[in-house]
């Protein structure tokens, strides 16, 4: 038969069967509720010490006792901004905890590299500078020759070769009239026949002059002043792509350049508003205990750095461990106290609780623990992050409850048992039903009644005793989650009021 309530209460208990011992437990119950009085008499038997402990109606409570840290719930995060594949290291910071101003320096990087990387930029910046000028000077003089040549040199060519049609034209003219006239000559034996042939190779040579001139003229007008132009209107728009690539290279060198002072002024990490200096040392998803900023370590883009926390907004992480982790349910209330301040108590309540299991301690692997995140009511002003802190999580309270001490209750075939003390100084094994427990007490619904005298560590004399028959057990329905607040229990004699 499985308990319903309190499945892990088995790993609380003694078994049955074990080596005979003596164990007194502590007995004062979380909060104070509860003093127990031990009674110690001998045995007929063996002569051995029997402590007894009675039954008891009173207040009970079942707390959680973790550690934890404090942080602030509410943080302004400072991030590497620097890019690197290899990171940057850190040279210098100031002392953690210290309070700082807006724009007061908190960290340096190292910015050695990025400095060597902006002198040698700036040589590819001047380079592409010059090579954006001659860029430019060369679309400027290739412009020029397409104007020179549409507005000058093809009108001068034209112009020329015109004048020597017009030449030839008169030179063939009167070439036909000295030829007119030598024949008329000829005819009266005036001239000779060799000047005559003179006179017609005259003709015939300004023919041929005036043909050249004019074919000539043809050839300025419909090829070579097209082919010209497409020359140098070519020259020109090869120029101004060779300008638009030359300032293309210019700007994304000199992007470059800014880009990498830009890296250079994000090495001086500064504080964005006035704040208290907390570096981002988080453990809680580390399982080493080295800090991640300290001089000479290599941080990454993008990674935190430091945080200037809301002291108003405070919380503390505590780490819940595995067998515990199930019994906490959000808005429970946590009563807090820190180590650096003794005798100071704050409230919280439980906000949330991480779904999976914290990085292991590499030193402690075996162990599994998760993040359970408690603000803090109304913080006081002089605490501070990163403070140790222990944490009382109220996971059940019960105003009246019969409580035996938990060493008094043994478990056999899935029942638990009690040896009580009769009065003619016998002892009986006793059946109970068990409801809530803690550390150090256990509720008992049912099988006991105020003031009986239940053995502690009965194991020695249960070979004395018989284990009763197994009886119906009536219990109460469990909770789907408990509840922290007071409640009234039945009272003595009867089981104790359903939860």
């Amino acid at each position: 038969m499985k308990l319903p309530l309190f499945p892990k209460l088995a790993a609380k208990l003694p078994p049955a069967v074990r080596r005979p011992r003596v164990w007194v437990p502590g007995v004062l119950l979380l909060g104070g509720a509860l003093a127990l009085t031990l009674r110690s008499s001998r045995s007929s038997a063996g002569g051995a010490a029997i402590l007894t402990a009675a039954v008891q109606t009173a207040p009970f409570v079942e707390e959680i006792l973790e550690s934890g840290e404090l942080e602030s719930a509410s943080n302004v995060e400072v991030r590497c901004r620097v890019r690197s594949m290899a990171g940057a290291a850190i040279l210098t910071l100031v002392t953690e905890g210290s309070v700082v101003k807006k724009g007061d320096l908190i960290m340096q990087l190292d910015d050695s590299d990025l400095r060597n990387r902006m002198v040698d930029q700036q040589i590819n910046v001047n380079k592409s500078a010059a090579e954006l000028a001659q860029a430019q000077a060369d679309l400027s003089s290739s412009e020029m020759a397409l104007r020179e040549y549409q507005s000058g040199l093809f009108l001068e060519t034209e112009k020329t070769f015109e004048s020597a049609a017009f030449v030839a034209e008169e030179n063939l003219r009167r070439a036909n009239e000295y030829l007119r006239y030598s024949k008329h000559l000829a005819q009266k034996g005036y001239i000779s026949e060799v000047q005559l042939e003179a006179d017609t190779f005259a003709l015939g040579k300004a023919t041929k002059e005036l043909e050249l001139s004019k074919t000539k003229l043809d050839v300025l007008r419909l090829f070579t002043k097209e082919k010209t132009v497409k020359e140098l209107t070519a020259n020109v728009e090869k120029f101004k792509t060779k300008v638009a690539t030359s300032e293309r290279s210019y700007q994304i060198d000199v992007r470059r350049l800014e880009d990498i002072k830009e890296q250079i002024a994000f090495c001086r990490i500064a504080a964005p508003l006035d704040g208290q200096v907390v570096y981002a040392n988080d453990q809680r998803n580390r399982g080493s205990s080295e800090p991640l900023i300290a001089e000479g370590k290599v941080v990454r883009e993008n990674q935190v750095l430091v945080r200037l926390p809301d002291p108003t907004r405070m919380q503390v992480l505590a780490r819940i461990n595995e067998s515990r982790v199930d019994r906490i349910r959000n808005g429970q209330k946590v009563r807090i106290s820190l180590d650096a301040l003794p005798g100071t108590v704050l409230t919280g309540k439980v906000d949330s609780v991480s779904d999976y299991p914290m990085p292991p301690n590499p030193y402690y692997s075996n162990l599994k623990y998760y993040a359970c995140e408690i603000p803090v009511v109304n913080p006081p002003a002089n605490i501070r992050p990163g403070m140790t802190s222990s944490v009382s999580i109220l996971v059940e309270q019960l105003r009246e409850a019969r409580q035996v001490p938990l060493a008094a209750v043994f478990a056999k075939d899935d029942r638990h048992y009690c040896l009580v003390r009769r009065e003619d100084e016998g002892m009986e094994a006793r059946e109970i039903t068990v409801g809530a427990s803690n550390d150090a007490m256990a509720v008992v619904e049912n099988g006991l009644t105020d003031g009986e005298q239940v053995v502690l560590s009965p194991q020695p004399w249960l070979h004395d005793v018989s284990l009763p028959a197994p009886r119906a057990t009536v219990r109460s329905a469990p909770a789907d989650a408990p509840d922290p607040g007071p409640r009234k229990g039945s009272p003595a004699g009867s089981p104790v009021a359903s939860r």
